[in-house]
C-alpha cells in the first residue's frame, strides 16, 4: 500500500556567511521504502554557484586587508575643539564654529586654532555673561596665545580652550505704583555705593544688599530674579546666572 506523499522543507546553509537557501522536495513511502530525493531545482543550483562565486571574492578582500601595512590604517585622527565654559567663539583654520567641533585630521597636518576676541571679551546674545580668554589646553600642553599652529598627533584627540566668565548684576529701584516719581532712596552692594546700576560679578559671588529709603517713601522688600519678595532692607544674592536685584518702594500716605 503506497500512503499519500508528503513534503519536507531542505534547508542548506553556508557555514562562513549566514546565507539560507531553501528548496522542496517530495518524498513517497511505499512498503517501508523511499524513493531517491529528487535533485535541486535549478533554481538552487544557480543560488550555489552565486555563493561560491561571493564566497571567494570575500576571501580575495580578507586576503588582501591582511597585507595592508598598519600605518595606513591609522593615518586619522578624531579631533575635538572645545571651550570652557561652553558659549564662546573660535576659529579652526579660518573657520568659526559657535560650539564644540569634531574632525578627523590626518596624522602630521598642521591646523590653526585661534580665540574671536583675541586677549579681550566675548559676551553672549544678551550681553549678559562675558568671557575673557585664559590659555589652550591639551594633553602634555598649553598655551596663553589667542593663535597656535597644532600639528596632528594620535596621542593628542582634543583642545580645549579656557575662559573666565563674569555674571552681570544689576540693581533696579521700583516702584508701586509705578513709575516712581523722584527719587524714592538709595541702595549699596557688599556696603559701597556701586557708580552705576550694573556690574560684572564672578560667578559664585555672595551680595549683600542694603536698601535707604528716602524721606516720605517706605521699603517694601528685595526682590532677586522672579523670586519672592523678601520684606527687609536687608538682602544676599548668589550669583550662579546673570541676576537683577529689584528694590521695591512705595510712598508714604
Amino acid at each position: 500500500m503506497i500512503e499519500m506523499a508528503n513534503k519536507r522543507r531542505i534547508t542548506k546553509v553556508s557555514r562562513v556567511f549566514p546565507c539560507i537557501y531553501t528548496y522542496t522536495a517530495t518524498w513517497e513511502k511505499a512498503a517501508g521504502t523511499r524513493k531517491t530525493m529528487p535533485p535541486a531545482p535549478r533554481e538552487y543550483q544557480a543560488m550555489t554557484k552565486t555563493r561560491s562565486s561571493f564566497l571567494s571574492l570575500c576571501v580575495l578582500l580578507l586576503t588582501a586587508a591582511a597585507f595592508i601595512p598598519r600605518s595606513l590604517a591609522q593615518t586619522l585622527v578624531a579631533t575635538q575643539v572645545l571651550t570652557s565654559p561652553a558659549g564662546p567663539w573660535f576659529t579652526v583654520d579660518g573657520t568659526t564654529f559657535y560650539s564644540g567641533m569634531s574632525a578627523f585630521w590626518p596624522v602630521g597636518s598642521q591646523h590653526t586654532l585661534g580665540i574671536n576676541s583675541g586677549t579681550g571679551f566675548a559676551y553672549n546674545l544678551d550681553a549678559t555673561i562675558q568671557w575673557q580668554f585664559q590659555q589652550w589646553q591639551w594633553k602634555g600642553g598649553a598655551s596663553a596665545a589667542p593663535t597656535i599652529q597644532v600639528i596632528t598627533d594620535p596621542s593628542i584627540d582634543q583642545y580645549n580652550a579656557t575662559f573666565a566668565a563674569q555674571y552681570l548684576f544689576t540693581v533696579q529701584i521700583v516702584c508701586n505704583p509705578g513709575p516712581c516719581q523722584g527719587s524714592p532712596g538709595t541702595y549699596t552692594v557688599n556696603g559701597n555705593a556701586p557708580p552705576v546700576a550694573s556690574s560684572w560679578q564672578t560667578p559664585g559671588s555672595v551680595l549683600t544688599l542694603q536698601a535707604f529709603p528716602s524721606f516720605g517713601w517706605i521699603f517694601a522688600g528685595w526682590q532677586a530674579a522672579n523670586g519672592p519678595l523678601v520684606p527687609s532692607v536687608w538682602d544676599s544674592v548668589t550669583l550662579n546666572a546673570p541676576k537683577i536685584g529689584r528694590a521695591s518702594c512705595r510712598e508714604r500716605v
